[in-house]
């Protein structure tokens, strides 16, 4: 049994939300980003609670050919690829062969960011702090991919905020983001399920549905 376990993904948004108070001082400069799907649901409750604007950024993972649920990287609605070259490496793959895959991961972050967003402008980050939430990190690509195209947009202070990682990726993360913040890191990580009692799938309409709550608690800044 894990000593860190959560009810659901909105017990574990408010309480990454209480490690995250300071940065409710200086609210007109911060914007939290949550991870579709699931990594929404926290980051809801996240910039509830720091009376910040809520948005996305929409990675999707690039998973192995012969393996899809094995992530070898990560690419954003921007086209923005990260690849893990250790595990390409491992594998004996090149990025050429995951070249249908990444085709079609693109066209599906480009489907979610118009049935997230609809018609709102794009996000500018420029002079502000983003808050990344996801609901776990397990192999961290989404997550990195998501780093790289917010400081692309010249994003002044990047902070990365999850309620469970694994141990030995804290300090490439550490590495990455300005500050890092997580409620628990252990050394037998295998998935981030384990430590939720309902880890059920986030869906698009939930997603839609939190996105337009919290613009009715705090407008979205551009």
């Amino acid at each position: 049994m894990f000593s860190t376990r959560f009810r659901d993904r909105t017990e574990a948004g408010k309480q990454l939300a209480k490690k995250l108070l300071n940065w409710r001082d200086n609210p007109n400069n911060v914007v939290v980003l949550g991870l579709p799907r699931g990594g929404v649901v926290l980051a809801y409750e996240v910039a509830r609670a720091l009376r910040v604007p809520l948005d996305i950024v929409v990675p999707r993972k690039i998973g192995c050919p012969f393996h899809e649920e094995y992530a070898v990287g990560a690419l954003t609605e921007d086209g923005d690829v990260y690849l893990n070259q250790r595990a390409l490496d491992s594998l004996g793959l090149s990025k050429a062969d995951l070249q249908e895959t990444i085709h079609r991961e693109t066209l599906e972050a480009a489907r979610r960011l118009k049935a997230y967003r609809g018609d709102l402008p794009p996000r500018q980050f420029e002079g502000k702090t983003v808050i990344l939430v996801d609901d776990g990190i397990a192999t961290g690509s989404t997550m990195m991919a998501s780093i790289n195209a917010v400081r692309q947009r010249n994003a002044k202070e990047i902070v990365v905020a999850v309620p469970v990682m694994p141990l030995d990726r804290v300090s490439k993360f550490e590495a990455e983001c300005d500050k890092l913040v997580f409620i628990a890191a252990t050394a037998d990580f295998h998935a981030v399920g384990q430590y939720y009692d309902l880890f059920e799938q986030t869906t698009d309409d939930i997603v839609v549905d939190l996105l337009r709550e919290a613009r009715s608690i705090v407008p979205q800044q551009s």
